[in-house]
């Protein structure tokens, strides 16, 4: 038998206190109770010869259910009309915009809430549209949704002001200088800003549906790829100039800060960077870790920045498709016949079945087109306009206009090309919608068959 032992306790650690956080958020009393029993006796079973790390994962489900309580569960009267005061954790599209961090006005006091709540207003031209971390003040009818946000409030008052968090104030000017370069250039309405800065606020509507159903938004959401990429990028300019090794990597916590901040920074960019910034800490001070144990720490660290993130699906793709690749990535890197082939194959099918569940559950549809389209598009399109979008800005930076004017036309020219494609795609109709019954219980085989992977075969090609 294979001795198993466990490197990434703090990836254990999170798991667990995120089943209890999804089980309170989600569920009845009589449901928390059997979910919770059940998961504690599957932990005990495959845990039983460690008794440390049994206690530490028997002991944070319940952490996992008080926090998970007390920032999705509201005690309001639903279909009643509240003001709210928060900060805006998402840039408003479309007459929308996600508050947490907020106060409820009840009985003529404030009540602290962390709960995220989505908030529905009125679009008027004489009204500023809110960047995330800004102030919201709203009045309006306060509803209870099954799926996050566990709460919306349709406005009938709308008001925002500038937040005076440093940090978010250079994050939305550096955003607003990278736009109006890219505007200069005539690239503000391309492909370019969404995969670049996850913006798409500028693209046509119908285009960023046509991503969707042909299921490669997630390739236009700044994640680990965009982040792993430039993380790539500035090493090789820092190893350039023969900086010092902990000089590049202080220099490389800095800089991918920025590009964090200058994304929002959204729930994948900062889970992204958080990976990275542990990574470059532990260089640092010589204290190599399992990648899966930082993803936990970085996982964990979003949980205590703002405890709502973990309920955005967003954050469960992010999570869910990184965590799946570190946990197979012994198995992949075994392929060595076409490796070039088969390992960025295996890496997209892994990602794709492993958020496969949170996509079924939330949207009850799926796209065929998502594996081979995703192989296609990040080498022929998404890394050019990454590396292209980041050479415009060099160029603008050092003054050579000429320059930045014409790799700007090309790069236009690719970007209609791609688009092109994309549209031509949605006529296909690749998607595929499945019941909700049928949802759940495909969702349910695919978290059981990954649990098996995870705790089972796995585990015979590497060390747990």
């Amino acid at each position: 038998m294979v001795q198993k032992e466990v490197r990434y306790p703090l990836f254990v650690f999170f798991c667990s206190f995120y089943i209890g956080y999804i089980i309170a958020t989600v569920t009845g009393t009589l449901a928390v109770a059997i979910l919770v029993l059940a998961t504690g006796g599957f932990l005990a079973f495959f845990f039983r010869r460690d008794p440390v790390l049994l206690f530490l994962a028997i002991a944070s489900l319940p952490v996992g259910l008080v926090v998970g309580y007390l920032n999705t569960h509201l005690d309001l009267s639903f279909g009643e009309e509240y003001e709210y005061v928060g900060i805006a954790v998402s840039d408003a599209t479309s007459g929308f915009v996600m508050a947490g961090k907020g106060y409820f006005l009840i009985d003529g006091e404030w009540v602290k809430t962390g709960a995220h709540v989505g908030i529905t207003y009125r679009r008027l031209p004489t009204l500023s549209t809110p960047k995330k971390g800004d102030v919201i003040w709203t009045a309006g009818r306060i509803s209870k949704n099954t799926s996050y946000p566990f709460y919306t409030l349709r406005s009938n008052s709308f008001g925002s002001a500038v937040e005076k968090n440093a940090l978010y104030r250079l994050g939305n000017r550096m955003k607003a200088w990278v736009v109006e370069l890219f505007d200069r250039v005539g690239l503000k309405d391309s492909s370019l800003l969404p995969v670049f800065l996850g913006e798409k606020a500028f693209v046509d509507r119908e285009l960023v549906s046509a991503y969707r159903e042909v299921g490669i938004s997630h390739l236009f959401a700044v994640s680990g790829f965009h982040v792993g990429l430039m993380y790539l990028l500035l090493g090789i300019v820092f190893r350039g100039f023969m900086l010092p090794l902990r000089m590049r990597l202080v220099m490389m916590m800095v800089f991918l800060g920025l590009y964090a901040l200058t994304t929002g920074p959204s729930v994948s960019s900062l889970r992204a960077y958080l990976v990275f910034f542990f990574y470059c800490l532990f260089a640092f001070i010589d204290y190599p870790q399992h990648e899966l144990n930082m993803l936990g720490l970085a996982a964990l660290s979003i949980a205590l920045i703002d405890p709502p993130m973990l309920s955005s699906v967003a954050f469960q793709l992010s999570f869910g498709a990184t965590a799946a690749i570190l946990i197979a990535s012994p198995l992949i890197k075994s392929v060595t016949k076409f490796s070039f082939i088969i390992e960025p194959l295996l890496v997209s099918v892994v990602a794709q079945m492993a958020v496969l569940p949170v996509l079924l559950v939330n949207f009850e549809r799926f796209s065929l087109l998502t594996i081979p389209l995703t192989l296609i598009a990040v080498p022929v399109f998404i890394l050019p306009f990454f590396v292209g979008s980041i050479a415009i800005i060099i160029l603008e930076l050092i003054n050579a206009k000429t320059l930045s004017m014409f790799l700007g036309e090309g790069l236009k020219t690719l970007s209609s090309l791609f688009e092109d494609l994309v549209r031509f795609l949605t006529r296909i109709g690749p998607e595929i919608s499945v019941s909700r019954s049928l949802a759940l219980l495909c969702s349910f085989c695919l978290v059981c068959s990954g649990l098996v992977f995870f705790f089972g075969i796995a585990g015979k090609h590497r060390k747990t």
